[in-house]
C-alpha cells in the first residue's frame, strides 16, 4: 500500500486509514445506487506461523505477528462490520521468527 522499500509505519497506517475510508464511501455508494446488491472486500491475508528456537524467541514472534496483523489485518477486517461478505484467498503460512521475518528473500527458514 506504500511504495516497495519503504516502511513508515505512520504513513502505513495512514495510507490503510483513507484505504478504509474510501472502502466505507462506497459500500454507502453502492447500496444507495443498488439496494441488494452484496457489498463486501477481499483482503489477502497470510497465515503467519511464529518459530523460534527457545520459548522466548517464538514469543518474541508472536509479538511481531500481533503487531503485523494489527497494520495489514485488523483494520481492514474492522472495515468490514456492515459488508455482506469479506473474500479471503487461501494463502500459504509464513514463518516469521528470528531467523526469518518474512522479508528476506532468497534466505529459507529452517527448524
Amino acid at each position: 500500500m506504500i511504495p516497495p522499500g519503504v516502511s513508515d509505519l505512520g504513513r502505513a497506517r495512514s495510507v490503510g486509514e483513507n484505504f478504509v475510508a474510501g472502502h466505507r464511501a462506497a459500500v454507502d455508494a453502492i447500496r444507495s445506487a443498488a439496494s441488494g446488491v452484496p457489498v463486501g472486500l477481499t483482503l489477502s491475508m497470510q497465515e503467519w506461523t511464529p518459530v523460534g528456537d527457545t520459548a522466548e524467541d517464538v514469543a518474541a514472534a508472536q509479538d511481531k505477528i500481533d503487531r503485523s496483523r494489527a497494520v495489514m489485518d485488523d483494520m481492514f477486517l474492522q472495515a468490514t462490520g456492515s459488508d455482506d461478505f469479506i473474500g479471503v484467498p487461501d494463502l500459504l503460512p509464513r514463518p516469521m521468527g528470528q531467523r526469518w521475518d518474512g522479508r528476506r528473500r532468497g534466505r529459507r527458514w529452517s527448524a
